[in-house]
């Protein structure tokens, strides 16, 4: 993700069935770029534009735009959706559960719910919540979330917790009930 939006190109649909891991469980890549695009700062983009439940609020309006409306936004929808990807992967199950697609980003837009972070250790939580923030200028940049999650997992380096992260990696990858393909 750093390096597409290095290269001015927002993904715009980041989900789980968009990510593929491969074959000897090290990296994760990613699929499908039917939806990313050269991002703009004054040109206009399509709203609406990705998968209802990992989608950044700002993609809708408090004015009912029609299919293929136009409005500004910019590359920290993916730390959004990044985020909402990270805490499906750690909860091993969707977020907003109970809710269709639809009601979901109704929640998330205009009534500014987020999945709960409670569960998740403290270091981890603010990574998560801070790619939630409803100002997607008060969101970090792919950047600042992998210094953040190199913060985090830096304890896992020490030999006598190897295990552990072995154990949260499996644990993160090789969830069962997501679709996650490998290569």
């Amino acid at each position: 993700m750093e390096c597409l939006h290095s290269h001015g190109i927002i993904r715009r649909d980041l989900k789980p069935d968009n990510l593929i891991l491969t074959e000897d469980h090290k990296a994760v890549k990613l699929a499908d770029f039917g939806l990313a695009r050269e991002e703009s700062l004054t040109e206009m983009m399509t709203a609406e534009t990705g998968t209802y439940r990992w989608m950044a609020p700002e993609l809708y309006s408090t004015v009912t735009l029609r299919q293929g409306e136009k409005k500004h936004y910019n590359h920290k929808v993916d730390a959004y959706s990044f985020a909402i990807v990270l805490w499906e992967l750690v909860h091993n199950k969707l977020p907003f559960e109970g809710m269709s697609n639809l009601q979901a980003a109704y929640a998330a837009a205009f009534k500014n719910t987020r999945p709960s972070a409670d569960e998740l250790p403290e270091d981890l939580a603010l990574i998560v919540t801070s790619c939630w923030k409803e100002d997607p200028n008060d969101r970090p940049n792919f950047s600042q979330i992998i210094e953040m999650l190199l913060r985090y997992l830096t304890p896992f380096h020490r030999p006598s917790q190897l295990f552990q992260c072995e154990s949260l990696l499996r644990m993160l990858y090789c969830n069962q009930n997501l679709q996650v393909q490998v290569l």
